[in-house]
């Protein structure tokens, strides 16, 4: 064996450089997963953003047809169909069922009401809309429910 700086043999030269190399390997690994962890949190970041954006789109789509705007309907078809890719099938179905349909009976119910009133049937139309503003109401306090399971930055 020879000797070489600081009094190192050739073998030890040869093991430091091995552990180097081995460190610099764990190195790389490490900020390659601490990468890897940061755009899963980025991803689950924007995934929150879109949903919620589209939670509170939804509220607002809803006020309108409270306040007698029928043109917000197409707006709830809109967020309905992002939806699906949003929250999945199985929420899209849900908002489609038990907070879309009440909606758009409401807004049936005040076209034949604006339609009609001169027929003579007053009491009916307005019983119906009455019923429909209800169940609209209903499902406006169905909708959080539904979405907050998903509105989570842990998955």
């Amino acid at each position: 064996m020879v000797e070489t700086v600081w009094g190192m043999t050739d073998l030890q030269i040869k093991l430091f450089t091995a552990i180097g190399q081995i460190l610099v390997a764990i190195a790389v690994g490490f900020i390659a997963w601490r990468q890897w962890s940061t755009a899963r949190n980025k991803l689950k970041a924007d995934l929150f953003d879109r949903r919620y954006s589209l939670y509170v789109d939804f509220l607002r789509a809803l006020n309108r047809l409270h306040g007698g705007d029928a043109d917000a309907m197409r707006e709830v078809q809109r967020i309905l169909a992002e939806s699906r890719w949003l929250y999945g099938e199985k929420v899209a179905d849900k908002l489609r069922k038990e907070v879309a349909n009440p909606f758009q009976e409401l807004v049936a119910s005040m076209d034949a009401r604006r339609k009609q009133a001169a027929a003579g049937n007053e009491e009916e139309l307005k019983a119906r809309y009455q019923a429909a503003l209800g169940a609209a109401s209903k499902a406006t306090l169905v909708l959080p429910t539904i979405v907050a399971p998903h509105l989570t930055l842990q998955h």
